[in-house]
């Protein structure tokens, strides 16, 4: 197997004006993290995703307002995620028979 690692460093402006300069596989595992969300998402609504080649592409060339956007909306689909797992959690514990769970599609997608 071949993987393409980052070598090198990158510099991310903060909200203040300041630049850092951080290492290109630290910026990487964020773009990373954002395409798997993106995947879980396609998953849950059972949609295709773009291959991960063009998901890169589109996430590298992303200007720093629409990465912070993107960022902002990385953590509300973690919180989407999350609220949607208890709810699985609580109605898993309440008594509804088999074929009542199925008519409201309250089985696992999985």
């Amino acid at each position: 197997m071949l993987m393409s690692v980052p070598w090198g460093h990158g510099e991310l402006e903060l909200d203040s004006g300041e630049i850092l300069t951080l290492p290109k596989q630290v910026l990487q595992a964020k773009r990373s993290h954002v395409i798997d969300q993106y995947k879980w998402h396609c998953e849950e609504v059972k949609f295709t995703p773009l291959k991960d080649r063009k998901l890169f592409y589109i996430v590298e060339n992303l200007n720093a307002s629409e990465q912070k956007v993107l960022s902002g909306l990385d953590d509300f689909a973690a919180a989407a995620r999350d609220a949607s797992e208890k709810l699985e959690f609580i109605c898993q514990r309440l008594l509804i028979s088999s074929a009542e769970r199925k008519r409201l599609n309250l089985t696992r997608a999985h």
